[in-house]
């Protein structure tokens, strides 16, 4: 998994970093209260953060991709 996989399938998906921020955070407000935003997603795909397994989680049913896509 790197930074330019989360990236290709955000862009895939035909996302804004924001929009994905968006879309992640409804799934997961849902499950757990958090949020994501728009930094996060840049820094995950700068690979200057990376995402814990919830958000990788939420991200494939966002960009629709497997986990092993990721």
């Amino acid at each position: 998994m790197s930074g330019e996989d989360y990236k290709l399938a955000r862009v895939n998906k035909g996302l804004s970093q924001g929009a994905a921020a968006v879309a992640i955070t409804k799934l997961l407000a849902d499950v757990n209260g958090r949020t994501v935003s728009k930094q996060y997603v840049s820094q995950w795909e700068k690979e200057e953060k990376f995402p814990k397994k919830y958000h990788l989680e939420a991200m494939t049913a966002v960009y629709g991709v497997p986990m092993t896509a990721l």
